[in-house]
């Protein structure tokens, strides 16, 4: 469009000026996303962040497929889950 308003003669600028105003608000409305479509973009927001949330397991996953068999008794860290360890930390700093 913009080729066919340059050989126009005198005040082009102002026809000119409007074409890029009309063609700024066309390209902001666009029809809208199917259900398909729509749907299809949530699946590919939905992996982008579980990958992001299983990225920290894929070496111990790795590591544990690989070898002949897991081994439990090396962890470190492991909670302890009697009530009374529990209750006795819940003591020792109340909830506000």
């Amino acid at each position: 469009m913009a080729n066919l308003l340059a050989p126009i003669e005198g005040p082009t600028d102002r026809l000119v000026q409007n074409y890029v105003r009309i063609a700024k608000m066309a390209a902001v409305m666009q029809e809208p996303e199917t259900r398909k479509e729509r749907e299809g973009a949530d699946r590919k927001v939905t992996a982008a962040v579980m990958l992001k949330g299983v990225k920290k397991w894929l070496p111990l996953i790795k590591k544990n497929r690989e070898a002949d068999r897991i081994d439990f008794t090396r962890q470190k860290n492991v909670a302890t889950t009697r009530v009374s360890a529990i209750s006795s930390v819940l003591q020792n700093n109340p909830v506000a």
